[in-house]
């Protein structure tokens, strides 16, 4: 089908040859097979960052959705999307031009200039993020709590050669800049041929111990197995992979999220989430005008990131603690459940704190326990616990690999992180099926060259781009605070049993501490 738009902004349509290379890297788009128009879908064709409009919610929820599992681009799914008439490939959009200026000039009025913001929570942006890298994505996530996110999973997806991040601008009249470039290419490339060897290795491994499971099985459910063992070794393999490696995300947030975590974004001391900041503001005022024009650098921010560097960093270093999880002391079980009943019945009874406070202190330790463990009968798995329970956090200190941090990090709307640089000091995880096939030594052997050039790099001074070459096995510190609702979830959802093991082992972990501390609070926190 060929559109009758045949503006520069016409999106070219793959072959089905070359849709299927591109599904597994090997093909790129060609611009000279059939038109597929998109461009009124997306606010450019041909950049990284885009906005999508004129779509259906919920086509669009589905379109982000597809790109934890598929490899395809956002915009070759719409493509796909109007090849099949899932979507009219003949828009004709309608002039709402009077409207616009209607709006722009009620924005101007009650968001920019009298500063009620939360008029700006109305309006919605859906964003495609492509190819930026896993150290800019954490914090592009962690900017703001109030972001809908979906990314490209690294357990789902096997990363190509190439698709990296090189945080170095070479300057062909600075030899020193290009020397440097060339480094951070052949550290890349070096660290991409140990992943793949790794993933042939381990898969080769896993086969050979479950040779005897699928003798009996028919040729398509071998393949299907042989899948799921690939997809098991490159999910392992992938703890090699540095930061500075592509990631992909499908983010909607409304216009006060986008303003605020964007202006935290551009305050940042990597480069890359400043480019990011400055692409997503220009993108997003394409389809909401008005209401980015606060989205500015925080000089706060900035100042307070180089005050509190100078504060602290001649301080005496000590060891590094690699306990992984430790739960700061508060409030015991008992003032917890205090606290919860204090607020249940004065919301029952309609009456003061105080006055609720004094009825719960009237209770038998017993009694309180009763009432607690009634309130948490019949969970399910989808079910949240009373609002009360939401007054009670709790502060847990984290020693997890780059990896694991990432999983945990998009899970952040009730939780609140504070993070170090990432950094190969700290120490790291070696996955077990690395161990069980006997790659220990090599696998090490590629930390170990990602340590020395890292040192390399600290060493002349470049301290932020430095962090690119820390791979996903490499340790990282991290505190969380989280209610008690947040901890019910986290703790039912990391382990499950699809759950990715070494989340799985932390939350696990976290659990068996917290049920020995919080026994009454924790009971119903594992509920499938």
């Amino acid at each position: 089908m060929t559109n009758q738009n045949t503006s520069n902004n016409s999106r070219k349509r793959p072959t089905a040859k070359q849709s299927s290379d591109l599904s597994t890297g090997q093909g790129t788009l060609p611009l000279d097979e059939v038109a597929i128009d998109i461009s009124p879908y997306v606010t450019n064709v041909d950049q990284d960052i885009f906005a999508i409009q004129n779509l259906p919610e919920e086509f669009i929820a589905v379109l982000f959705a597809w790109v934890s599992r598929s490899p395809k681009s956002f915009k070759e799914h719409i493509a796909d999307a109007i090849e099949a008439g899932i979507i009219d490939g003949e828009f004709k959009p309608v002039s709402t031009e009077k409207l616009d200026e209607k709006s722009k000039a009620f924005h101007e009025k009650w968001v920019v200039a009298y500063g009620h913001s939360s008029v700006a929570e109305h309006a919605i942006a859906h964003v495609g993020i492509e190819k930026v890298s896993r150290l800019a994505s954490a914090e592009l996530e962690l900017s703001n709590e109030f972001y809908s996110i979906t990314e490209y999973s690294q357990r789902y997806q096997k990363p190509e050669r190439g698709h990296w991040h090189n945080p170095i601008v070479a300057d062909f009249n600075n030899p020193d800049t290009i020397a440097i470039q060339e480094k951070f290419e052949k550290y890349f490339d070096d660290m991409y041929t140990s992943f793949e060897e790794t993933v042939e290795a381990i898969y080769l491994y896993l086969k050979d111990q479950q040779k005897d499971l699928i003798t009996d099985q028919s040729i398509n459910n071998q393949m299907k197995h042989d899948e799921a063992l690939k997809k098991i070794a490159f999910e392992d393999a992938r703890y090699l992979l540095p930061l500075g490696m592509y990631t992909h995300l499908g983010m909607t947030a409304n216009a006060r999220s986008w303003r605020d975590g964007i202006s935290k974004m551009m305050s940042s001391t990597i480069p890359e989430v400043r480019d990011i900041a400055d692409s997503l503001k220009k993108e997003i005022t394409k389809v909401i005008p008005t209401l980015l024009k606060h989205a500015t650098p925080s000089e706060y921010d900035a100042l307070t990131t180089l005050r509190t560097f100078d504060l602290f960093n001649n301080l005496p270093s000590s060891h590094f603690d690699t306990k992984t999880i430790n739960i700061f002391k508060g409030p015991s079980e008992k003032e917890m459940i205090i606290s919860i009943l204090t607020d249940v019945i004065s919301q029952e009874r309609n009456i003061d704190s105080e006055a609720s406070y004094t009825i719960v202190q009237s209770m038998s330790e017993a009694s309180r326990i009763s009432y607690i463990k009634t309130l948490l009968l019949d969970m399910n798995v989808h079910d949240k616990l009373p609002k009360a329970f939401e007054h009670v956090h709790f502060k847990v200190s984290f020693v997890v690999s780059e990896a694991c941090w990432h999983q945990l990090l998009r899970h952040n709307r009730r939780s609140n992180f504070t993070y170090g640089f990432a950094t190969t000091q700290i120490g790291e995880i070696v996955p077990p099926n690395i161990i069980a096939a006997g790659l220990e030594l090599k696998f090490r052997e590629a930390i170990a060259r990602s340590k020395e050039f890292f040192n390399e790099l600290t060493d002349q001074g470049h301290d932020v781009t430095s962090q690119y070459v820390v791979t996903n096995a490499s340790l990282r510190h991290i505190v969380g605070s989280f209610s008690l609702q947040e901890v019910y979830h986290l703790i039912n959802l990391r382990t499950s049993p699809e759950a990715q093991w070494e989340i799985k082992n932390a939350f696990e972990d976290l659990h068996h501490l917290m049920t020995q501390l919080y026994p009454t609070l924790l009971s119903a926190a594992k509920r499938r």
